[in-house]
């Protein structure tokens, strides 16, 4: 049995170790994007402290959290945020000896863009401290302090280096303040985008129920459809006539601007637009409609169809104008899910209350 712990400590160290190497290959290539979407900061501090709590109870160290936020619905990537706090507070329980103090405290800061909101982090500890000729060093790759208890202690001296590295490319600073034999203070500050819109990414959703054979529950409604592919355009629209939509088609983006321009063109309730297309494609046909002043161009929603799914090609989405992005092949449940929201008439309230879709924002 003791050679079997033995044998899974060091697979999960060598994981750890190739996980860690695999993100400061990724840092150092440019290579690493980070998610555009909703998250609760609240939330967020709550579970990385769950996290830390247990670590901290066996070593009988007093764990302490604060916490002064005015806004807690965020954009930004959760995750990356998690990854640099979870590593400065495990760093902070490692090295901080038994009945010692490590204290996890978030501050929102002024702002003089109403649009974000900055914050500033803080893990303070009663550690072994760091020497004043180490403090730049640590943040190297594969540097760790030489002394005993740091070679007794698990770990690959990527830890600080990823955490510095990543909050730089979010637009943040970290700062260090330490005295040998007392302890440490790591400062991160950092922005985030307010969550204020009502842009959705859509996600499976096992609760909805779609509208049974006989119902039409978008009757009336005008959709404009944009899909190169034959067959993923002829799916799409037997989906949408199914529910009662009158939907008119292009094949690509310039076709899709040329139909909604038109001046026998219906006044589209929604917009559908695969993304990769010859020509003009989604992207640059969402962003040349929102500059239209025709008629509702402005305000139309517009859901991106498509594979490209990831972070950066959400991104992509939002900044072109796109209020949502659904996954192809598509799911007719999360299609209805979207549209639904998009076209409710109290559609800011049901997606403020929806649980199985994030923002797209």
């Amino acid at each position: 049995m003791q050679s079997l712990s033995v044998i899974k400590q060091s697979s999960r160290h060598l994981l750890e170790l190739i996980n860690d190497i695999l993100d400061m290959s990724r840092i150092e290539s440019g290579r690493l994007s980070f998610a555009a979407e909703p998250f609760n900061l609240s939330t967020a501090i709550s579970s990385v402290s769950s996290i830390i709590l247990p670590l901290c109870a066996v070593k009988h160290q007093i764990f302490t959290v604060d916490k002064k936020i005015f806004h807690e619905k965020l954009l930004g990537d959760e995750l990356r945020l998690n990854q640099i706090l979870i590593n400065l507070l495990n760093n902070a329980v490692k090295f901080t000896p038994e009945e010692g103090h490590i204290s996890f405290s978030v501050e929102e800061l002024h702002s003089i863009i109403s649009e974000n909101a900055s914050y500033r982090f803080t893990v303070a500890d009663t550690g072994i401290g760091i020497a004043p000729e180490n403090r730049t060093a640590i943040f190297e790759p594969f540097s760790r302090v030489d002394t005993p208890l740091v070679r007794r202690t698990e770990g690959t001296g990527l830890g600080l280096a990823i955490t510095k590295r990543l909050v730089e490319a979010m637009g943040g600073s970290i700062s260090l303040s330490s005295e040998l034999g007392k302890g440490s203070t790591f400062t991160i500050e950092l922005f985030f985008a307010v969550d204020t819109s009502t842009t959705i990414n859509a996600s499976k959703d096992a609760s909805v129920e779609l509208p049974h054979d006989n119902e039409k529950p978008f009757a009336k409604k005008h959709a404009l459809l944009a899909e190169d592919n034959e067959l993923n355009r002829m799916i799409a629209i037997t989906i949408l006539e199914k529910w009662g939509f009158s939907v008119d088609q292009a094949v690509d983006g310039n076709e899709l601007i040329e139909k909604f321009s038109a001046e026998n063109a219906p006044l589209y309730d929604i917009i559908y637009t695969d993304i990769q297309m010859p020509g003009k494609d989604g992207y640059e046909a969402a962003a040349q409609l929102r500059t239209l002043t025709l008629r509702n161009a402005k305000t139309v929603p517009i859901i991106a169809l498509t594979a490209d799914v990831f972070a950066e090609d959400i991104e992509k989405a939002r900044k072109a104008g796109m209020n949502a992005h659904v996954n192809k092949p598509l799911d007719p449940a999360a299609l209805f899910l979207i549209t639904k929201k998009l076209l409710s008439p109290h559609g800011d309230k049901d997606m403020a209350n929806a649980q199985t879709a994030s923002f797209l924002k």
